[in-house]
């Protein structure tokens, strides 16, 4: 409920976000608020809502597939290092040391495990999100799709291009999974570590 509750109040922002970055000169949108507007006159609440099914059906595997990653690795290491963190020397002359802690570490690869399993369903909402818009894209992205709808969007991928096409893109969404769970695991374990040290 809080992933649902989180994606509708959020999900127009990553609409225009996704408008923003896909069109071309001279542009349609010159800021957040005037993208809305727009939208929302041209379009209804159903063009701010543009991919909010993948989206949706994203969120509770991502979360799911996260956690129990970040658990399972989190059990690993601690039987592998029977600690928090672990140091490692770098350079020979002048030694440093860098810590690297559990909960970085695990976050990470849970993040990189999560988003490689949903991002199929990534891809095919940022397509749903730029339905609409064809005009704004011009002819430097080449030609969109008008996909119906959520389905449409699937079987048109695979009969167009293969199974392969649902991963375009995947590297940089995978950097920043692999990073944002990484601080965000990391985050919060070491605010809890502190506020538990100072009761």
């Amino acid at each position: 409920m809080a992933g649902f509750t989180g994606t509708l109040l959020s999900h127009p922002f990553d609409v225009i976000r996704t408008r923003m970055v896909s069109q071309s000169e001279p542009k349609t949108y010159h800021n957040t608020r005037q993208a809305f507007m727009t939208i929302a006159r041209n379009e209804g609440r159903v063009g701010l809502y543009r991919g909010f099914l993948p989206t949706l059906m994203q969120i509770m595997p991502f979360s799911g597939a996260q956690f129990a990653t970040y658990n399972i690795f989190k059990e690993r290491w601690q039987q592998h290092y029977h600690a928090d963190h672990i140091s490692i020397n770098i350079g020979y002359k002048h030694g440093h040391e860098i810590h690297i802690q559990s909960s970085f570490f695990c976050g990470a690869l849970s993040g990189m495990v999560a988003k490689f399993l949903v991002y199929p369903l990534d891809l095919v909402k940022k397509r749903l999100q730029i339905r609409g818009f064809e005009s704004g894209r011009g002819n430097k992205f080449g030609k969109t799709i008008h996909y119906q709808g959520f389905i449409h969007c699937i079987v048109h991928t695979i009969q167009t291009e293969n199974l392969a096409a649902f991963y375009k893109g995947m590297i940089p969404s995978i950097f920043k999974s692999t990073l944002s769970t990484a601080l965000h695991f990391w985050l919060y374990e070491s605010l809890v570590k502190k506020l538990n040290n100072s009761d």
